[in-house]
């Protein structure tokens, strides 16, 4: 299945605000200094978009993970 150009940019985007606010969600939550958490659902979001979806959304992730360290900084 071909996807469209604007249709492949909106899921890419919605992966990588997905992916960062689970980041967030995840290091508020589960962790004690905001440095690791035992929990990371992220990479279960992470795993299923690239299972399903294929290797084109590895920048999805990589986005959403760059947004969550620098929110982090913030």
């Amino acid at each position: 299945m071909i996807v469209s150009g604007w249709l492949y940019y909106f899921r890419l985007s919605c992966l990588a605000i997905c992916y960062a606010l689970l980041a967030i969600i995840a290091i508020n939550s589960f962790s004690n200094k905001d440095i690791v958490s035992i929990i990371w659902p992220c990479s279960g979001l992470a795993l299923g978009a690239l299972l399903l979806g294929g290797f084109k959304y590895w920048p999805g992730v990589l986005l959403g993970a760059f947004f969550r360290r620098v929110s982090q900084w913030c």
